[in-house]
């Protein structure tokens, strides 16, 4: 196992703090989504993707200090000027331990990354912080975080005032964590997560989601303005989201996700309403809990947003803004209803 640690060789720009802005990077047109891939089918423990910078990220109050030294406590940095980050949620594995390899690409000094659970808050950066390496330079290093929790890696700008990060890509490899689930795209892919290596259906069963392997992850996809207020829909034809079903929203905590309707069904609503740092595009939210299928047909699932809740209550396209897509789960391998 790699271990890498600051040393003296690390320049200025990497650590706190020199004086001025550093020119952006090399323009990189941003892909339409960051890309997040996985290894593995049931025992998925490394998340490997890459991130862009193009200015329409949401913006920090302020930054992470950089100590220059890994693992120590965070501290905050120029609190007057705004960011941009960006955020890749995750869920840690049961080790209780995780090696993280990140490559800055053109982004070099000017990005820092830092791991928090539960959600990364860009107006208190500090909040929920577990671990950074403490400079702004390529690393792989393994620390220990808590087991089998949601966590975020956050990578925030150093140099550059928001809006005027545009760089990457940025890879990073998570070695060390559990199941993401089923991440929503646009276009919608063709991945379904399987389930069962023999599954009798009917009857109708209820598959636990201890791994996180049926939580559904989507970005919201629209940028709110303070106070609006709109309406997600989420719909898996096949598979009845249970009462154990929780909607936890990936973005700034003044914004509010309402009661979920639609329990007991395929298809959930609710409201989200933007609050004094509004959602921005690159926001999501997860759907973790159980789920009860009835047949062996795989299962698709659909997001939506929408204008009011009579149109989300219906789905459709009457209403609806950003929609994507993907197969939920599959039963592998299909076997007969009543088969043995």
């Amino acid at each position: 196992m790699l271990c890498a640690s600051a040393t003296s060789l690390v320049s200025a720009q990497a650590i706190d703090d020199v004086g001025g802005y550093a020119k952006p990077g090399d323009t990189a047109k941003r892909p339409v989504a960051d890309s997040l891939q996985r290894s593995g089918s049931f025992t998925m423990d490394i998340l490997s993707g890459v991130g862009f910078f193009d200015g329409s990220e949401g913006t920090t109050v302020g930054r992470l200090f950089r100590a220059g030294t890994p693992g120590q406590p965070c501290g905050t940095f120029n609190l007057g000027t705004n960011y941009q980050f960006r955020t890749f949620p995750f869920v840690t594995d049961s080790s209780g331990s995780m090696t993280a390899t990140v490559a800055n690409g053109s982004c070099a000094t000017g990005i820092f990354v830092s791991f928090h659970t539960t959600a990364f808050n860009p107006a208190s950066v500090c909040d929920n912080h577990v671990w950074d390496f403490g400079s702004s330079v390529d690393f792989t290093d393994t620390f220990a975080v808590p087991p089998n929790t949601p966590m975020v890696m956050a990578i925030t700008g150093t140099l550059t005032p928001a809006p005027g990060l545009v760089c990457g890509p940025i890879n990073f490899d998570l070695d060390g964590v559990g199941s993401l689930g089923v991440t929503l795209t646009i276009p919608g892919s063709n991945s379904p997560v399987p389930v069962a290596e023999e599954l009798i259906l009917p009857p109708e069963r209820l598959l636990a989601n201890p791994s996180n392997r049926l939580t559904i992850n989507t970005e919201i996809g629209y940028a709110f303005s303070p106070g609006e207020v709109r309406y997600a829909r989420l719909s898996c034809p096949g598979a009845e989201f249970t009462t154990a079903s929780v909607v936890d929203f990936t973005g700034d905590p003044s914004n509010t996700i309402g009661s979920v309707n639609g329990l007991g069904s395929d298809a959930i609503f609710f409201s989200i309403t933007a609050g004094a740092t509004p959602v921005v595009a690159t926001d999501g939210f997860s759907v973790n809990g159980t789920r009860t299928v009835g047949s062996q047909a795989d299962v698709d699932c659909t997001y939506g947003l929408y204008d009011f809740p009579s149109q989300a209550q219906a789905g459709g396209p009457t209403g609806r803004g950003a929609a994507p897509a993907r197969p939920h789960h599959g039963v592998n391998p299909p076997r007969p209803p009543g088969g043995g």
